[in-house]
This record gives C-alpha cells, sequence and structure tokens, in this order.
C-alpha cells in the first residue's frame, strides 16, 4: 500500500489488512454522507459515484520514479505503517541491550543476572486536507460531459495536497502530544543533524573531495549510528548537476562523481529531490525498523454534504500520514539530515 487502497496488498486476517479495511469502511461513510446529490446527476449522465471516484483518486498512486518532484516522498511512503483514524500518536519500543557474560575454567564463576529495559518513542499522524469545487450552475451547464472539470480540478488540488505532504515531511510542525511530535527531516531531534563541509554544487571542488565528503557524512549514520540497512541518499538539483560530471578531471573514464558515490558501501540510491536545495543531503534508511511513514487514512476523495439543491458541488482530498526516524534506546539513529554552515 502506498497512498492508494489496494485490497491485496497484505495477506487476508492480517493486522495491517484488518486495519486498512477500517480505514475504507471510515471513507465509505463518508462518501455515502455526501454524495446524495450527487446520484441524481450521475444517473442522468449514466455513471455511478464509484465510477466518479475512480476518476478522482486514478492519479493518487504516484510512480516511483527518479524525477525531483515528489521523489524522496514517493519512496518513503511506498514504506508505511497502517494504522486506525483514531491514533494521533504512534508509538514503538525500545528494548535496550542486556547481559554479561563471563568466562572461567571451572564454570563456578558468579554469573551477573540482567535483563532488558523498555522505553517508547513516536511520532504524531496528522490529517492533511484540500478542498476542491465548483458551483452548482456551473457544474448543471457542464452535465454534457460530466465532471471533465472536476476531474481537472482533483488532480491538480492532489498535487497541491502532496506537496503539502512533502513539505511536512521536512518541517514538520510544532505539534506536540504525550510527548510526541515531528519537526521535520530539517529539525527533529530524531533525525541526525549534520555540516556539509564542502560545496557539492561547484566544478571548482573536484570529484574526489566531493566523494570523499559523502562518504565522510555517510560513514556517521552507518559506522558511528551502526545503521547497516541500504542508504537512500537524497540530493538537490545543484548537487546532482555537480555529481553527474566525470570523476577524473585529467583523463576521460567515462566514470563520474555519482558513479563513485554508488560505489560507497551502504549506499542504493541516489535520488535528486526538487525539495532540497544547494548543499542539502539527506541519507535515509528506508525501512519499517528506520525512516518511514504512518497512515492513519490513503489519500482518498470524499464530497461535502450538500444541504440545498443550488449548493456548491464541493469534495475533499485528504490524507492521514506522518513520519518516523527510529531510533535505538541507546539513541543510535536511522536518517541524517545535513546542509552547509
Amino acid at each position: 500500500m502506498s497512498l492508494v487502497f489496494n485490497a491485496k496488498a497484505y495477506p487476508a486476517g492480517s493486522s495491517k489488512a484488518k486495519i486498512l479495511a477500517e480505514q475504507w469502511n471510515q471513507l465509505s461513510d463518508f462518501r455515502a454522507a455526501g454524495e446524495a446529490g450527487l446520484a441524481q446527476a450521475m444517473t442522468n449522465a449514466g455513471r455511478t459515484p464509484a465510477d466518479t471516484y475512480r476518476e478522482f483518486d486514478s492519479t493518487t498512486k504516484i510512480e516511483v520514479v527518479a524525477a525531483g518532484h515528489l521523489a524522496l516522498l514517493t519512496r518513503v511512503l511506498a514504506v508505511n505503517k497502517p494504522v486506525n483514524i483514531g491514533k494521533e500518536v504512534y508509538e514503538y519500543r525500545q528494548a535496550s541491550r542486556s547481559g554479561t557474560a563471563v568466562t572461567s575454567m571451572s564454570g563456578q564463576k558468579t554469573v551477573t543476572i540482567d535483563h532488558t529495559a523498555y522505553s517508547y518513542a513516536g511520532t504524531i499522524v496528522p490529517i492533511h486536507d484540500e478542498g476542491f469545487g465548483r458551483p452548482w450552475r456551473q457544474k448543471a451547464a457542464m452535465e454534457s460531459e460530466m465532471f471533465d472539470a472536476l476531474v481537472d480540478d482533483a488532480r491538480e488540488a492532489e498535487r497541491t495536497l502532496m506537496e503539502h505532504v512533502e513539505k511536512y515531511m521536512f518541517e514538520g510542525n510544532s505539534t506536540v502530544i504525550k510527548g510526541a511530535g515531528w519537526t521535520g527531516l530539517r529539525n527533529d531531534s530524531s533525525v541526525i543533524q549534520a555540516t556539509v563541509a564542502v560545496d557539492t554544487t561547484s566544478t571548482a571542488v573536484s570529484g574526489k573531495v566531493i566523494r570523499d565528503e559523502f562518504k565522510r557524512l555517510k560513514d556517521i549514520i552507518r559506522i558511528t549510528n551502526k545503521c547497516t540497512g541500504n542508504l537512500v541518499v537524497g540530493i538537490s538539483n545543484a548537487t546532482a548537476g555537480r555529481i553527474e560530471l566525470e570523476f577524473s578531471e585529467v583523463n576521460e573514464t567515462g566514470v563520474t562523481v555519482q558513479d563513485m558515490i554508488l560505489k560507497l558501501s551502504g549506499i542504493s540510491e541516489v535520488v535528486e529531490d526538487a525539495s532540497l536545495a544547494d548543499n542539502e543531503i539527506v541519507f535515509l534508511f528506508i525501512d519499517e525498523q528506520g525512516f518511514h511513514s504512518v497512515v492513519g487514512m490513503p489519500l482518498s476523495t470524499y464530497p461535502e454534504v450538500r444541504m440545498s439543491p443550488r449548493a456548491d458541488f464541493n469534495f475533499v482530498k485528504s490524507t492521514a500520514v506522518g513520519f518516523l526516524a527510529k531510533q535505538s534506546k541507546a539513541g543510535l539513529k536511522t536518517a541524517l539530515f545535513a546542509a552547509a554552515s
């Protein structure tokens, strides 16, 4: 499941499948409450509300491509934890190491009895909304084409909403509930905050120096924080333009700076993301044990209730999604954000 409902995403009877069913039932209730005013117009046009919603929601599955627009967001949304919409806060348990092993020839050395200790951390799961609609007379004038303009409105509303969710991923907000919050990749205490020491956008800086800087940053999360999973590296458009050039400034080998970065152990992908600027770089272990999204409601569309025949036809695009950078009880982290000082 990304941000689109998919009944086959999880095994039947699993907890995730049950949560997805709960989310679908709630959306169905929202739609039933508001679609009475749509039914007559759709019947006249030979269409059903379900047909219209398929058109409204047909663009919600964003393709995971290397383009800079929403590039990191699509990858993060592809790895998510579905939760009931009632959960404003999602928590996870952190377990400590335990035990003190001993060595002796007799086997009579005193053994220390120990056990793991636990603590909890988490994130909030806010609701993100965007609205669109048409005046009732304008819709009446378009009935021969039936909702074509509203489909365009839905697509643009969705783009705005997804960009808003992406901004939340990077910037977060100040909301704190039960001690949990999310202040974004650029600021959150669960994310390693580092400094980029060289200008990764400049042709005046050699390919080797740039590659070595990526290695230094990578080692902070991979070695110092012991995050050994495959890392996705996010870079700005400016940095992407620099690292596509050849690594060697003397011999034309066809090997680019990016090729050399991808040879660094632990890095699985370098992604150009339009929301990153200049020397900003992120390293993410995108996994349920690392950095991932928490989804209380996939992105979907439902109508507002019309109280009279002359009421406007208004719709809401909505999703409930938060972001979580898991860390161990000892404070070892799975996400890194770096920028120039």
